[in-house]
């Protein structure tokens, strides 16, 4: 439940956080206790949370596969342990756990969408997460 100072006001909820000065203040503990969620069916991130959980939540929510930055997506591959060798504007993504060589390339600054489907099947398929 969310403390009184957090509580959304009006028919359209937003993602507010409440930024409350007190001696014992908690900046992970006050953000998830006073995390406000959206109307719609995404999740409204805590302060906290990073550039590739987002982008991992993301692509396993099968949102926009056209709308995934290039450079993020190399980012998160290598947290995910593999590694890269570039051959020209091909992005080569490798690793011991998984069978398949992942082979990418930008188009515009983003990730092609059927890459982005590859990268989503594997993930699935080998049941990669992002370790905390």
């Amino acid at each position: 439940m969310l403390p009184s100072s957090c509580q959304p006001s009006g028919a359209r909820v937003t993602a507010t956080l409440c930024h409350r000065k007190t001696a014992d203040f908690s900046p992970r503990a006050d953000a998830l206790e006073c995390l406000a969620w959206t109307n719609s069916c995404r999740p409204v991130h805590p302060p906290f949370v990073g550039e590739h959980e987002k982008l991992y939540e993301h692509i396993m929510l099968r949102r926009s596969d056209a709308a995934v930055p290039f450079t993020a997506l190399c980012g998160l591959l290598k947290r995910l342990g593999f590694d890269e060798r570039i051959r020209g504007d091909r992005h080569i993504f490798a690793t011991s756990r998984v069978e398949e060589i992942l082979n990418l390339q930008p188009k515009g600054g983003r990730a092609k969408p059927y890459q982005v489907r590859q990268i989503r099947e594997v993930l699935l398929k080998y049941n990669l997460h992002l370790e905390d």
